[in-house]
């Protein structure tokens, strides 16, 4: 098994957040993983991406060129992020902040989410994130749901039951989506 992911964005969208509770969550079931994060300086407003590679067996290198699955939370230049899909792959684009049409013209499976939206609905957009990491699971079933709840409500730690919540109900929203 090997699951190539990259989430992209821009700082404040919880790029890493929802990169982080993927890792957390593989961990729990496949031996070998790699999280590397990756931020613009400017931190909120910045580009923000991280990659996951989650496989049974060693992983050879923390970056590569190709994935299974790229999440896109804003806009980003269609150029310089559908190249990095592989054959059969799937892209997922947050809807509410970018056009996906750019994107279908050079991939094949491109799959809209409104995600700011929805969250926003939720009464936080900032749980757009966990929105996007349910629609992922819900396409590509590398990581049992529960795991990841698990790693939500850990990674929310301290925070008020209210926001594990919000977090949670946004990832069963993303599942359902």
């Amino acid at each position: 098994m090997l699951e190539r992911v990259f989430i992209v964005g821009v700082g404040g969208q919880g790029v890493l957040a929802a990169g982080r509770v993927l890792a957390a969550a593989a961990m729990q079931k496949h031996p070998f993983l790699t999280f590397f994060p990756s931020y613009g300086a400017e931190v909120r407003g910045g580009v923000s991406h991280c990659q996951v590679i989650i496989s049974s067996a060693e992983v050879a290198s923390p970056t590569v060129e190709r994935f299974d699955c790229l999440l896109v939370m804003s806009q980003q230049d269609p150029a310089a992020i559908v190249p990095r899909l592989a054959e059969g792959g799937t892209l997922i684009v947050n809807r509410s902040l970018c056009d996906p049409a750019p994107f279908r013209r050079g991939c094949g499976s491109v799959v809209a989410v409104d995600a700011t939206e929805l969250a926003a609905r939720l009464g936080d957009d900032r749980v757009a994130n966990m929105i996007m990491l349910g629609a992922y699971l819900r396409r590509r079933r590398v990581v049992r749901r529960t795991l990841v709840e698990k790693e939500i409500k850990a990674s929310f730690l301290g925070k008020s039951a209210a926001v594990v919540k919000l977090n949670l109900d946004a990832f069963r929203s993303g599942l359902a989506d």
